[in-house]
C-alpha cells in the first residue's frame, strides 16, 4: 500500500488518469478486505468465554 501510494504521489502525467483512478480504487478495496479480515480474526480470538456458574 505504501509503495503504491509513492507511485501515485509521483505521478508524472504520462499515465492515463482513469487507469490511475482504477488502480487506486482497487488498492483501497484490497486493503479494506485485508483489514476487515484481520479485525474479524482478532475479534474471534478474543471472544469472552462463557461465564462459569
Amino acid at each position: 500500500g505504501v509503495t503504491f501510494l509513492g507511485e501515485v504521489v509521483s505521478w508524472d502525467g504520462e499515465t492515463d488518469i482513469l487507469q490511475l483512478g482504477i488502480s487506486v480504487s482497487l488498492v483501497i478495496a484490497a486493503l479494506s478486505i485485508v483489514f476487515a479480515n484481520i479485525r474479524r480474526h482478532h475479534e474471534h480470538r478474543h471472544e469472552k468465554a462463557p461465564a462459569e456458574e
